[in-house]
C-alpha cells in the first residue's frame, strides 16, 4: 500500500487537475502540475495562495481568474475521493514539458486573508457545485472570507484514494516464467467466474476505454492502436505465447470490434500488480493520441463505466490505476 506521502501527493495533483483543467491548455496545465509536484508541500492557506500566484504570474491569469482558483483548490482538497479526477502522473511522466525542472514557490506571505468578501460558512458557496461533481474553477462562488484559514487547519476528510504509480509497477517476474491457460470467453461476470475479478475488470477497462475513443476520438483510434502496438512489441517481460496474444489483441482492436471480443481477447492471465503495469501503459499512450486532459476524460468515463459492473464489486478498476 501506498505511504501517506504518497497518497497525500496524489490527491494534491488530482485536486489540481480538477480545478486547472479548462483554465489552461494541455502543456500549461502539465507545467502547472509540475510546479506543484515541485513546489508545494502543505495544504495550508499560504501553500495554496503561493502555489496559485506562482501558476497565474506564469502563465498570465488575471485578478479575478487568481481569486477563483484560490477558493476552488482549497474546497478541491477537501473534495471526496470519487469526486477527483483519475490521478494525472502518469501523463506527466511522459510528457514533462521542457525546461520544467524543479519549481522554487515564491517565499511565504504572511497567512493573513484576503478581504475578499464575508460570509459566515465558507463552506456553503462551495456545496452545490460538489454535490454535482463540477469543476470548481468553474461553478463556485467567488465568496473567500476570513474563516477560509480556520477551516483549512482541519484535516481534509478521510478518503481512500487508488494506488499510486509507484505501488502498482514493481517487479513482475523472471521473462519467459510459464504462461497459464487462456480464459474462457464470458459473457459476463459472477461471483461464479472461473476468471479473477481483476483480469475480468482489466479487459472491461480495455473495452471501455477503446469504445469511448471511438465514440469521442475516432480520429486518433489507430494512433491510440498502433502506438500501443509499438509498446507490446518493445515487451519482453512475459513468455513468447502471451506477448503473441496480447499483440494479436491489441491488433485487433477496432471501433468497430464487439465488446463481447475485446472483452474475451484481454482476458490476460496476469496479477493485478501486472494488469495495473499494462493500464498504466496504455494511458501514456492514451496520452500521446490525446493530450492528457482528453486522456484522463477518456479514462475517467471509462473507469466510471466498469465501475457499474459486478465483477467491480470485487476489484475496483481504481486498483488499476
Amino acid at each position: 500500500m501506498a505511504d501517506t506521502q504518497t497518497l497525500t501527493q496524489s490527491r494534491r495533483r488530482r485536486a489540481a487537475c480538477a480545478v486547472l483543467d479548462g483554465v489552461l491548455g494541455d502543456d500549461d496545465l502539465l507545467d502547472a502540475l509540475w510546479m506543484q509536484h515541485d513546489g508545494m508541500h502543505g495544504d495550508a492557506v499560504s501553500d495554496i495562495i503561493r502555489y496559485i500566484d506562482a501558476v497565474a504570474t506564469r502563465h498570465l491569469l488575471d485578478a479575478a481568474t487568481r481569486k477563483r482558483l484560490y477558493e476552488a483548490l482549497h474546497a478541491a482538497l477537501r473534495r471526496s475521493d470519487a469526486e477527483l479526477p483519475i490521478d494525472p502522473w502518469p501523463a506527466m511522466l511522459a510528457r514533462r514539458p521542457a525546461g520544467a525542472g524543479p519549481a522554487t514557490l515564491p517565499a511565504q506571505r504572511p497567512l493573513a486573508p484576503p478581504a475578499w468578501g464575508a460570509t459566515a460558512d465558507p463552506g456553503a458557496a462551495t456545496a452545490p457545485a460538489l454535490a454535482q461533481g463540477l469543476n470548481p474553477a468553474q461553478s463556485l462562488s467567488p465568496a473567500w472570507t476570513g474563516a477560509m484559514a480556520a477551516a483549512m487547519s482541519a484535516p481534509p476528510a478521510a478518503a481512500v484514494a487508488p494506488p499510486s504509480l509507484a505501488s502498482a509497477t514493481g517487479p513482475t517476474g523472471a521473462a519467459g516464467a510459464a504462461t497459464p491457460a487462456a480464459p474462457t470467453a464470458e459473457p459476463g461476470w459472477t461471483p461464479d467466474s472461473t476468471t479473477p475479478a481483476e483480469q475480468f475488470v482489466f479487459a472491461s477497462l480495455i473495452d471501455a476505454m477503446a469504445g469511448e475513443l471511438a465514440q469521442t476520438h475516432a480520429a486518433a483510434f489507430e494512433d491510440w492502436r498502433s502506438g500501443w502496438q509499438a509498446v507490446l512489441q518493445a515487451q519482453k517481460k512475459f513468455a513468447p505465447e502471451l506477448r503473441q496474444r496480447m499483440r494479436d489483441a491489441c491488433t485487433a482492436l477496432a471501433p468497430e470490434q464487439p465488446a463481447s471480443a475485446r472483452i474475451a481477447s484481454w482476458l490476460l492471465p496476469l496479477t493485478a500488480r501486472q494488469l495495473a503495469e499494462q493500464v498504466h501503459q496504455v494511458y501514456v499512450v492514451l496520452c500521446e493520441a490525446l493530450g492528457p486532459v482528453g486522456a484522463d476524460q477518456v479514462l475517467t468515463r471509462a473507469v466510471k463505466r466498469v465501475e457499474a459492473s459486478p465483477a467491480a464489486r470485487v476489484f475496483s478498476p481504481r486498483k488499476l490505476i
